[in-house]
């Protein structure tokens, strides 16, 4: 982190004091913070009023909740006595929302990092009718997503002509909806987040070899690895249904689910998802072919290592972020990565053939056994999965993209 003149607050929810355990927005905040050359705060929000230091960063917490008014006016008094220049908030689109009405007579440039954006109807019909079941998703997260049905002009009224000098959204799908509903495309830029490419990284055999016989998997066993939060939405029940016959064609394919719920990065609500996910894998497939890890992981990179294939068949925009970290971490490995044409998950996936539709079981099968058995297109995707991750999200890239940002909110 430099000592510049311009100080930078960042203000961002769910930090964690454990480095390898901060989600995508804190780690995003993080790694832009130790890059610029500018003095950073950390804000976020917590159980008690303290201040600590992680990697070397400032870090004030404020006892509360960033997603309430209340605690934004803790976050406005604490920048008030920390005399930043710009206000940084990484968050969603309720929570910018709730900052630009706090912060009205605070008179400092702001910078908003919105990672969801109104949903539209036709993001709904990617959605099973038996996903009614797991609805825990939209209640409990309900302050979250009441953003994204704002009329555009209530959202006009709140980002056009106040203090925010930019908006920094992660895709282009993003910045198109954001241009269309505030009329403004000089105040939207796209800054997707970056990957930490020294972690994320190619194993060597003999690694790979020592953590499949750690999980029990034979060293020809081909691995396929579905990771992240343990929603139904996101698609582990079609790819358990898709590994049917995968395994038929491809009798040394496994199954290794590391899905998770509460604790660490999900929400106790999704108890009830990891449950069915897991009645479901072992109902239909043989119990040799399927490994399941219900727990958060802290060394997750192992495990992309280990697999052959990654296959991440989400459903519903509205259930995963903009921009799937766990994507882009599979890909900075080498890591074929087959998902479903959703969202802005195309501008990230490259090659069509990893690209399949929503609830289609068949196609998903089909493109596992294509991408398996093909050794050279196997290889020209991994090299090229690589590649772009260094190219299109390497932080020292973005993060002089975002001081630029901060700079022109200045003047």
């Amino acid at each position: 982190m430099g000592e510049g003149k311009i100080k930078i607050g960042m203000i961002v929810r769910g930090m964690n004091t454990v480095p390898n355990r901060l989600a995508a927005l804190p780690r995003n905040v993080v790694e832009i913070s130790k890059r610029i050359k500018m003095k950073s705060f950390i804000l976020t929000d917590g159980r008690e009023d303290i201040k600590y230091t992680l990697e070397g960063l400032p870090v004030y917490q404020v006892k509360g909740s960033v997603g309430t008014l209340k605690s934004f006016k803790e976050l406005v008094n604490l920048t008030k006595s920390l005399d930043v220049d710009v206000v940084n908030f990484h968050g969603s689109l309720i929570g910018g929302i709730f900052l630009t009405h706090s912060w009205e007579k605070l008179n400092v440039p702001i910078v908003l990092n919105l990672y969801t954006s109104k949903l539209l109807l036709q993001d709904f019909k990617t959605l099973k009718l038996s996903d009614i079941r797991f609805h825990g998703r939209i209640l409990d997260d309900v302050k979250e997503w009441t953003g994204s049905f704002i009329p555009s002009f209530l959202l006009r009224h709140y980002f056009v002509g106040k203090d925010i000098k930019k908006i920094v959204v992660p895709s282009q799908r993003m910045k198109r909806s954001f241009e269309e509903t505030l009329r403004q495309e000089k105040l939207v830029c796209c800054i997707p987040p970056g990957v930490d490419l020294k972690r994320f990284k190619r194993s060597n055999n003999e690694k790979v070899v020592k953590m499949k016989e750690k999980l029990g998997f034979k060293e020809d066993d081909v691995v396929v690895l579905h990771s992240g939060l343990g929603s139904v939405l996101r698609g582990a029940d079609d790819l358990i249904l898709a590994m049917r016959n995968v395994i038929k064609k491809l009798p040394r394919a496994k199954l290794l689910l590391t899905i998770f719920s509460g604790g660490f990065g999900g929400p106790e609500y999704l108890l009830d998802h990891v449950e069915y996910i897991k009645r479901l894998a072992f109902q239909k497939l043989p119990h040799n072919s399927v490994k399941i890890i219900s727990q958060p992981i802290q060394n997750i990179e192992d495990y992309y290592s280990l697999s052959d294939l990654v296959v991440l068949p989400y459903r519903f925009v509205g259930d995963f972020p903009e921009c799937p970290l766990t994507l882009l971490e599979a890909m900075a490995c080498g890591k074929i990565v087959i998902s479903t044409n959703v969202g802005a998950i195309h501008e990230y996936i490259r090659n069509r053939i990893c690209l399949v539709p929503t609830k289609n079981v068949k196609d998903v099968a089909k493109r596992i056994i294509k991408i398996l058995s093909d050794k050279e297109l196997y290889r020209t995707i991994s090299e090229s999965n690589r590649s772009f991750i260094e190219k299109e999200h390497n932080w020292e890239t973005l993060s002089k993209k975002m001081e630029k940002v901060y700079k022109e909110a200045c003047n």
